[in-house]
């Protein structure tokens, strides 16, 4: 990211929920505010998925992130 960019978009230490977190434009998103500097906390109705994204982003980015299994569409 550009400086300009960097600065407008700080999210450092901040905390972000992606539902969907890990595979296309949710991990998109997650990779984003992790480059911001968020910490994370990614979902997916797979855990096995969410937990390699995890794997990945924290890898990448050197951020916190947790993995958790829900389906946002079961109340």
């Amino acid at each position: 990211m550009h400086a300009e960019v960097e600065q407008l978009f700080d999210l450092t230490d901040r905390v972000a929920l992606v539902t969907g977190g890990a595979v296309s434009l949710g991990y998109d998103a997650a990779s984003i505010l992790a480059a911001a500097g968020c910490r994370l906390a990614i979902t997916s109705r797979d855990i096995g998925r969410a937990r390699q994204a995890a794997h990945d982003l924290k890898k990448q980015f050197k951020r916190e992130v947790l993995p958790l299994a829900l389906d946002q569409t079961d109340a």
